[in-house]
């Protein structure tokens, strides 16, 4: 019987090939989407596991309250914690820490910047990061050993061997290369290109004059720590110990940021990827609500394809129903027509999947350029393709997709009684009761407009945003990340070209790279968290800020290394009536260094115009400064370029040149905005797709049911204009209905969204109105497609098998 009602099934397909060439085209798009979206979760839950004990590694992690954000996850946990967890619960088999580490080094003329951990002998033990060269269990004992991934000893090396070869640090400090390790896998969530021996670390804190970094309790913001449990080891007792140290260790008090620690926490290796979004994390994580949210979409996508798939089965219905009442007086079980009818609608699916993988690959790639993508390293690679389980997957959705697409139309066709369906198609009841799928198309077009034009305003506001004034001179500006280069020198080399306008310093490129403190005035209660950034004497003019009341910084007034400019925020939100007042007061950071106030800049904006405006404190200290801020006239692009990176080559064991036009920072910024643009003008277009094909399958079906009427309209005088009006109307006034029912929707959340901007694209009628002559275009094409060509029928077609 099977291979019957395959049978049966692909010679339906066949046969009604624009049904069929609608329903694949319908639900090859969505189940295409819904693909991609598997292979990525199916990516992503692979992180990690390639250890081998990878189900028995856990994670401490760390729940603080910070007065100013609620409750808040840290990856990381005090530094004795492993040693002291694992020297008293016997379910521990290993504990090891790891510190993160940025280091410059140089071998002979050879300079590069790379990341790094600090680990014990034992990390290799628990994790499986295998050396190509070098001892694993004498690697690194030392103080002053590392290993490099095969990557970067390529880099410094070459193909020679680097073994027993000496890299020296920007501070001076030599370290002997002990061992090559493979490089990382990308599905880690451990992510570095070297490991230091953690007797160094030892060594730097022994050495810095009253750190005790190694030993505090109170310092949970450095150290990530990890467990080996042991076979069949109870969590239970093992949370229980995080419980007695952290009541043993930790006071209930806070610290100077007002910050407490709540409680320590276990988190499984595998589940670190996915999992809850937490600070301080060793590497990039992608956070489980990226995949919720990517989910909903597509789950939106594909129900509207299976809604439609109903709509058009029931409409094909009408061309099958003498079928079905002949079938039933041969003799056939309701059951039997069910199980039929479920079969052509998992046959569709399954070529739909067929369809959808031929799209995939090319999918991949259009997804891992969306910028979010490479933030959190989630690039998919096609070796997951690869994966038999995948296509289990696969096949398993397209079932499931199969019988809960085809469920409802085989329950409605299976039910006609034959005496009515051989009678005619006007015995069967329900085939007028059009109101759920009129409800269907009404809602499919609602939040297809909503997304097109929430995507329009976002694409919008990031445009404005990008082109905004942001408060100082950003026109030709670039950033050169100094690296250890002496800034002054650097200056001094550069600013004497004919291309430059003008050189300064500053420790972060202004919008979203500034550092934050707490910081208060005599008598205020609470402290304040204030943005900082350290900047030299010729910021302030080469930026073009506005000084509203007292001095720019001096080099030759020595006490300017203990002194501040702020911002008209942080002088209103300190609590100072004025500016003036403000002049000569003292600002105390982090509860210990005071600064005094020399001067207030006008207001401008050093972070991305979706976050609400902060106070600023521009500080004179040269130790902070990481970058070199240059003007360039803006017609000598090249001429600075070239000035730029000989200037650069002429500095001693100088590293790879790096920088960043002001532009391209702040498309950097806005990235997440412009993928959510992309994301939802996607959605968008495969909503109104698909509910386009759904309204094709209503009009396909009206005009059937009234076929009829049509030819005897016709005979006694009707124009095709007006039946075309005549049967086109009601599906105008749904569109009109979606449209009534979207615009307050979009009203509402535009509204709601442009809160969150501090300056703001402006928000006109044309945001509304090009959307919906779109689509209102859009669907006149298609029901004037169907219902002219009804309209130009000939009668004596329309009424021969009356």
């Amino acid at each position: 019987m099977l291979k019957h009602y395959l049978k049966i099934a692909f010679r339906n397909l066949w046969r009604y090939k624009v049904f069929s060439m609608i329903n694949l085209t319908g639900l090859s798009v969505s189940m295409a989407v819904c693909l991609l979206l598997i292979t990525f979760i199916r990516h992503q839950q692979r992180f990690d596991h390639f250890h081998t004990k990878a189900d028995r590694i856990y994670r401490v992690i760390t729940d603080i309250r910070d007065p100013h954000i609620g409750i808040l996850g840290l990856a990381t946990t005090p530094a004795p914690l492993a040693e002291a967890l694992s020297a008293n619960n016997p379910q521990i088999e290993m504990a090891t820490q790891i510190r993160r580490l940025n280091m410059q080094a140089s071998y002979k003329n050879t300079t590069f910047s790379f990341s790094g951990i600090y680990a014990k002998p034992d990390f290799f033990n628990m994790f499986d990061f295998p050396l190509i060269h070098g001892n694993i269990a004498l690697a690194l004992r030392e103080p002053f050993s590392i290993i490099l991934t095969k990557k970067l000893a390529l880099q410094f090396f070459g193909n020679t061997n680097a073994i027993g070869n000496v890299l020296r640090s920007e501070n001076g400090k030599s370290f002997t290369v002990t061992g090559v390790m493979r490089d990382v896998p990308a599905a880690s969530h451990l992510q570095f290109e070297a490991v230091t021996s953690y007797a160094t670390l030892q060594i730097f804190e022994e050495r810095a004059p009253g750190s005790l970094a190694l030993i505090d309790w109170q310092n949970v913001s450095t150290t990530h720590s990890y467990m080996l449990l042991r076979e069949n080891a109870k969590l239970s007792d093992l949370k229980y110990g995080l419980a007695k140290l952290k009541s043993h260790y930790i006071p209930d008090t806070a610290n100077e940021l007002g910050q407490t620690v709540e409680r320590f926490d276990l988190q499984a290796l595998t589940k670190i990827n996915l999992g809850r979004e937490l600070s301080n994390e060793i590497g990039p994580v992608m956070p489980g609500i990226m995949v919720y949210f990517l989910s909903i979409l597509a789950a939106f996508i594909m129900i509207i394809a299976c809604f439609n798939y109903v709509s058009l089965s029931i409409a094909r219905s009408l061309k099958r129903s003498k079928e079905v009442g002949i079938r039933k007086v041969a003799g056939a079980r309701r059951w039997q027509l069910i199980l039929q009818f479920v079969i052509e609608s998992v046959f569709t699916s399954l070529s739909a999947v067929a369809i959808g993988c031929v799209f995939l690959a090319d999918l991949i790639q259009a997804f891992n350029k969306l910028r979010f993508v490479h933030e959190f390293n989630a690039q998919i690679t096609l070796g997951v393709l690869h994966d038999p389980w995948l296509y289990i997957y696969f096949v398993g959705f397209s079932l499931f997709v199969g019988i809960v697409a085809g469920i409802l139309p085989a329950l409605s066709l299976s039910a006609f009684l034959p005496v009515k369906v051989l009678k005619g198609l006007s015995q069967i009841r329900g085939f007028s009761a059009l109101t759920l799928r009129r409800v269907l198309i009404v809602s499919q077009f609602t939040l297809a407009l909503v997304f097109i034009i929430i995507a329009l305003f976002i694409y919008r506001q990031v445009n404005f945003m990008l082109t905004a004034d942001y408060g100082f001179n950003r026109d030709h500006l670039v950033f050169v990340e100094l690296q250890g280069v002496s800034y002054s020198l650097f200056r001094h080399e550069m600013i004497n070209h004919s291309s430059i306008q003008s050189v300064s310093a500053s420790s972060a490129v202004l919008v979203g790279g500034q550092t934050w403190q707490h910081g208060k005035i005599a008598n205020m209660e609470s402290s304040l968290l204030i943005g900082n950034i350290a900047v030299d004497e010729h910021f302030v003019d080469d930026l073009g800020l506005s000084l509203i009341v007292g001095r720019n910084f001096d080099p030759t007034h020595k006490t300017d290394r203990q002194a501040v400019i702020l911002s008209e925020k942080a002088v209103q939100e300190l609590g100072f009536k004025s500016p003036i007042e403000a002049l000569g007061s003292v600002v105390t950071f982090q509860e210990k260094d005071k600064f005094n106030v020399i001067g207030v800049v006008k207001e401008f904006y050093f972070r991305p115009l979706f976050s609400s405006s902060r106070p600023l404190a521009l500080r004179y200290d040269p130790g902070w400064y990481r970058y070199a801020a240059i003007h360039f006239h803006g017609k000598q692009l090249s001429a600075m370029l070239d000035h730029l990176h000989s200037t650069w080559q002429s500095f001693e064991n100088a590293p790879p040149l790096r920088y960043i036009f002001f532009d391209d920072h702040l498309e950097t910024e806005y990235a997440a905005m412009h993928d959510a643009t992309h994301i939802l003008s996607l959605v968008a277009g495969f909503a109104i797709m698909i509910a386009c094909l759904g309204l094709l399958g209503m009009v396909i079906y009206a005009i059937e049911t009234r076929t009829k009427e049509i030819g005897v309209r016709k005979v006694l005088g009707a124009t095709a204009r007006q039946l075309a009006v005549l049967l086109s109307r009601s599906f105008i006034g749904l569109l009109l209905i979606a449209i009534i029912l979207a615009l307050p929707v979009c009203w509402t959340l535009s509204s709601m969204l442009q809160q969150n901007f501090v300056q703001r694209a402006l928000f006109d009628a044309a945001v509304f109105v090009w959307p919906v002559l779109g689509l209102l275009a859009l669907v006149m094409l298609i029901i004037g497609s169907q219902t002219i060509k009804a309209a130009l029928t000939k009668p004596v077609i329309s009424l021969r098998y009356e």
